[in-house]
């Protein structure tokens, strides 16, 4: 199998599958990882890389209606994203795994949270999507 198409197979995973229809232990890691990336990424928005991170979207994206944590503003999608990811791994203490050797979560949460509000879907849409 090639890059791309692993990259087809993991996105049709997350595209068709169901968070009903995990078994237990995932749905509880899960939850687990959620509130761990949910506390990190708010005690890094005030970190100093965080912060630079927001002042340098505010400057240089367009005005728009997605937060960037902790500042009260506002800016497009891909700002929010990006200032808001940045404050996810702006502690480095968010979720890891080994076998990556990275933090997978870092890199979308700020994201996902941004198209959450985008959306405007509850929490507990936005904990099962």
């Amino acid at each position: 199998m090639n890059n791309q198409e692993y990259m087809n197979t993991l996105i049709d995973f997350i595209k068709n599958t169901e968070y009903v229809n995990l078994s237990k232990d995932v749905q509880k890691q899960a939850k687990k990882c959620f509130f761990d990336l949910s506390g990190v990424i708010c005690c890094g928005a005030k970190n100093n890389s965080a912060k630079k991170a927001a002042k340098y979207v505010t400057k240089n994206y367009p005005t728009g209606r997605y937060s960037i944590l902790a500042t009260g503003d506002k800016t497009n999608l891909i700002g929010a994203a990006l200032a808001n990811g940045m404050a996810a791994n702006a502690l480095d203490m968010d979720d890891g795994y080994s076998l990556l050797r990275g933090h997978p979560g870092a890199g979308f949460f700020g994201a996902l949270l941004s198209a959450a509000e985008g959306s405007e879907c509850t929490y507990g849409e936005f904990r099962i999507r």
